[in-house]
């Protein structure tokens, strides 16, 4: 942004369509996928060395690469993902045939994976974001219809539901978290939609404080 300009880097380990990225200042992390033949389950890293060459620069040495690190538990595409606390949490996805309600977490320091409570609902084409204090799985409605989100509470471990303002489908669209207010644009429902709405997730309110003479 700061040049107004693309360069090309590290190209992906092979052509994907529906995976989900996540990422944080350190690394890219790339998950799941479909090559047009086949869904994946690799989970890949790409780091972003303070050090390294920028873009259009010549450095001592090589560019950096994608690095696997381990796998989903099933192979899937069109799936959510999220960086939280250095832990990647996963959800929902198509599998070539259904949605599916699966969640986990991978942590990339250990190669670890661990299942988390399933979705309410299966979800392919889905969001998911982070606000600060919940996950949020948003949109989805591949093979069935939907007229919920879900919100993952990670101090109970469990997943809530309230209510969409877009019924049936709504996959494929884009999300944001900014300051406790989820921003969704875009996605598909039955036609290619236009839609940008707000939603405020969370609330921050400041109380006085009053200290004794």
């Amino acid at each position: 942004p700061q040049t107004d300009r693309w360069e090309a880097v590290a190209a992906l380990p092979y052509p994907l369509a529906g995976a989900a990225l996540a990422g944080d200042d350190e690394a890219l992390y790339l998950i799941g996928g479909w090559d047009g033949r086949a869904m994946h389950d690799e989970i890949w890293r790409y780091p972003l060395a303070a050090d390294a060459p920028a873009p259009g620069e010549m450095g001592d040495s090589p560019p950096p690469q994608w690095q696997p690190l381990g796998n989903l538990s099933s192979p899937r595409a069109f799936l959510g993902a999220a960086l939280v606390g250095g832990e990647i949490y996963i959800a929902g996805g198509y599998d070539g045939q259904r949605e599916l309600d699966l969640a986990e977490v991978f942590t990339p320091a250990t190669g670890e994976r661990r299942q988390l409570p399933s979705l309410g609902s299966p979800r392919g084409g889905l969001a998911l974001v982070y606000d600060g204090l919940g996950l949020y799985a948003l949109g989805g409605g591949w093979t069935q219809t939907l007229s919920t989100h879900e919100r993952y509470d990670t101090t109970t471990n469990a997943w809530s539901n309230f209510p969409s303002p877009i019924q049936g489908e709504w996959r494929n669209l884009g999300a944001a978290a900014v300051e406790g207010h989820l921003y969704l644009v875009g996605g598909w429902s039955g036609a290619p939609l236009d839609t940008h709405l707000d939603y405020q997730s969370s609330f921050r309110a400041l109380l006085p404080v009053i200290s004794n003479p």
